[in-house]
């Protein structure tokens, strides 16, 4: 079992949270549809992209505008919870090299990522 979830963070910090369905396209059921779980992928994928853009002040740039597709995915032993999170990004930066690193300091201080007890893969 897996969840989906995209986040999209403009540069004035307006954040717009989606789940996807298993091929990627937008699921249009309401946030009062989701489930616990979705809204936890939810909370990943913005807390990931405001990190983003936090780790972009703290470097003197200008904040830009942040994507991030995250995938959980159901462990298969015991206890039952999430075993594996993607985080797939896109920031409006000039270089993958650049991103790569705003999205490292992004995860290492991301609260909610910090909270849960799986594996995280960063992919750009």
């Amino acid at each position: 079992m897996q969840w989906r979830m995209r986040a999209q963070l403009s540069p004035q910090g307006e954040l717009h949270l989606v789940r996807l369905d298993d091929g990627g396209a937008v699921d249009d059921a309401p946030a009062s549809a989701w489930g616990p779980v979705d809204h936890l992928v939810g909370a990943v994928a913005g807390c990931f992209a405001k990190s983003c853009q936090m780790v972009q002040h703290a470097l003197g740039e200008p904040a830009s505008a942040v994507e991030a597709h995250v995938v959980a995915r159901k462990a298969e032993a015991k206890p039952s919870r999430v075993g594996t999170v993607s985080i797939h990004y896109a920031i409006g930066v000039a270089s993958a090299d650049k991103a790569a690193r705003i999205a490292k300091d992004a995860k290492r201080i991301c609260t909610v990522t910090n909270s849960l007890n799986c594996e995280f893969e960063l992919v750009n």
